[in-house]
């Protein structure tokens, strides 16, 4: 059922399997025209987006590409779109650090209700079951939808202290 969709957060462990191409990891709506997903584009990248009536209305997009397919990446996004702030209102994180550097950063305007936590379908893996798919090639692990509540990274994880790295 409906609940927060001013405050959440996604949190979730991904392995790549295939490079180069749209692939959807999470996402919810009516269609695909209409709904709020995280996916990795075509240039690899990661991509939180809302898209009304087939367009990208929000779309935050880092610079930083994603093509180690040895690896499990954690991948954190925290929503509150009460922030005053616009930068404030999506954050990405990936292995437990704040995504800083943005290809597209279009913030949701304050207060603005998205599509996760709507009665929509959820769709994990690939696109909402109306339209056009971009299924997820690779593996996905402790995928979390926290409703209510913009956490951060320290809620999912650890940095491991005899080998610097981010770990469930």
């Amino acid at each position: 059922g409906a609940s927060n969709r001013k405050t959440f957060t996604i949190s979730f462990w991904v392995k790549r399997c295939q490079l180069g191409v749209l692939q959807m990891i999470i996402a919810q709506g009516a269609n695909h025209n209409n709904a709020t997903a995280i996916m990795f584009d075509t240039s690899n990248r990661l991509r939180f987006s809302h898209n009304d009536s087939g367009s990208a209305t929000y779309n935050v997009t880092t610079n930083r590409t994603f093509e180690d397919t040895s690896k499990f990446y954690h991948i954190l996004a925290s929503v509150d779109t009460t922030q005053s702030t616009a930068s404030d209102r999506v954050k990405l994180y990936v292995d437990g650090e704040l995504v800083t550097s943005f290809a597209t950063s279009t913030y949701p305007t304050q207060d603005f209700d998205l599509d996760f936590n709507s009665t929509g379908t959820v769709a994990v893996s690939g696109q909402i079951p109306t339209g056009t798919l971009f299924p997820f090639d690779g593996y996905l692990a402790e995928i979390n939808l926290v409703d209510g509540t913009a956490l951060t990274p320290s809620t999912f994880g650890v940095t491991d202290t005899s080998t610097g790295r981010w770990i469930p």
